[in-house]
């Protein structure tokens, strides 16, 4: 009969736990915060598109100079300018109200390039960066308003401060109610930070 050799494996040390009380590396990464549209990238292409067209334009006056295009042609600066020698008083009057309306709409361009990134999401009281955006906190509130006795109906806005919700319901104590709701709705989104005001509003549901 054939004996079988056995190897027995050493048996290596338990990792040992971290200050925390879980094991290292078994944590994901936080995720980062979402960001919304970022302003001076619009302006950033705008002005981009101005200085190409710009420099078209003086590469086709180079050109034409250097009779690269041949002997015929007008150069694109010579044009605006024999355009602009044949305007009237009248015509100039208006540039200098361009000119004045250009001085408001030049800040505001630098106040929209200076604007920091809007933040869509906000943080949860949850271990490894968990976020939620505004429309789907709009969706939990309707639903936490919907679970309550009474409401037929329910819609949410979520802004960087508050939350409102409108139900439709028909309560003898609208106050009451909506202060019924309230409590709902805060319990479902206790975990958003920072926390938001939650004010309802009840109106009748058969009214238009």
């Amino acid at each position: 009969m054939t004996e079988l050799s056995t190897t027995t494996a050493p048996v290596l040390p338990a990792r040992p736990a971290s200050s925390g009380g879980s094991l290292q590396g078994d944590v994901a990464p936080a995720a980062r915060q979402p960001v919304g549209w970022f302003p001076a990238s619009t302006v950033g292409v705008v002005t981009a598109l101005v200085l190409v067209g710009l420099g078209v334009a003086g590469v086709h006056d180079a050109l034409i100079r250097w009779q690269v295009l041949g002997r015929t042609g007008t150069p694109w600066t010579t044009w605006v300018l024999d355009a602009v020698n044949g305007w009237r008083p009248a015509t100039i009057s208006w540039l200098l109200v361009a000119a004045v309306l250009a001085v408001p709409l030049g800040l505001l361009v630098l106040v929209l390039a200076l604007r920091p990134r809007t933040k869509p999401a906000d943080a949860l009281d949850a271990r490894g960066g968990v976020w939620l955006d505004r429309s789907s906190a709009d969706r939990i509130a309707v639903d936490a308003a919907q679970s309550v006795d009474g409401v037929r109906s329910a819609s949410a806005s979520t802004s960087r401060t508050a939350i409102v919700v409108t139900v439709a319901a028909a309560s003898p104590d609208p106050r009451a109610f909506s202060e019924y709701v309230a409590n709902a709705v805060r319990d479902r989104l206790a975990a958003v930070r920072p926390p938001r005001t939650v004010s309802v509003r009840v109106r009748d549901p058969w009214s238009s």
